[in-house]
């Protein structure tokens, strides 16, 4: 082992994991946009891998008894009543695109697709996904709504959110 790396101590060897992969996701606004313009339009099954039967087989048909379809992650978050399961597998999914540093998608989609999952189970399901507290989550939708790159579906969705954690 490299004997500068074992004199280094773990808040500093954090330090530079994350200035790494920083450097790595320098993404522009409009590539942002574009990215999750994308990933707003793909297809959950292919993204979240081999799914449960039960959260499968609300894909292909009609979810909740709304006859609405849900085929992608736009599906989902637009829902009027999304799946509690398939909102948390989004979570889960998009956490570890956040915390990954091989991840291909950034950190940036990886966080606004994390906390609309937990935002559309607040807010449509009634059920709370996450331990964050209120104070974490109102500034994660804040720093969302910040975002000029926002998919305008998922704006009224954080609107939403931040008006219900307000009540």
């Amino acid at each position: 082992m490299n004997p500068l790396i074992e004199r280094t101590g773990p808040a500093q060897l954090a330090k530079l994991l994350e200035a790494s992969r920083s450097d790595r996701h320098a993404w522009t606004p409009s590539e942002l946009e574009a990215m999750l313009v994308h990933q707003m339009s793909a297809g959950i099954e292919v993204d979240l891998g081999s799914l449960p039967p039960e959260v499968s087989a609300m894909l292909g048909g009609s979810s909740a008894g709304t006859g609405a379809t849900i085929r992608t992650f736009r599906d989902l978050f637009t829902h009027s009543q999304p799946p509690v399961e398939l909102l948390q597998l989004t979570k889960q999914f998009a956490k570890a695109m956040v915390y990954s540093p091989d991840s291909p998608i950034p950190a940036e989609i990886g966080q606004v697709l994390y906390l609309a999952a937990i935002v559309a189970a607040q807010v449509r399901c009634g059920q709370r996904i996450t331990e964050l507290d209120a104070a974490a989550l109102r500034e994660g939708i804040a720093w969302v709504l910040a975002q000029d790159w926002l998919d305008p579906a998922l704006r009224g969705l954080f609107e939403s959110g931040r008006s219900h954690l307000q009540d």
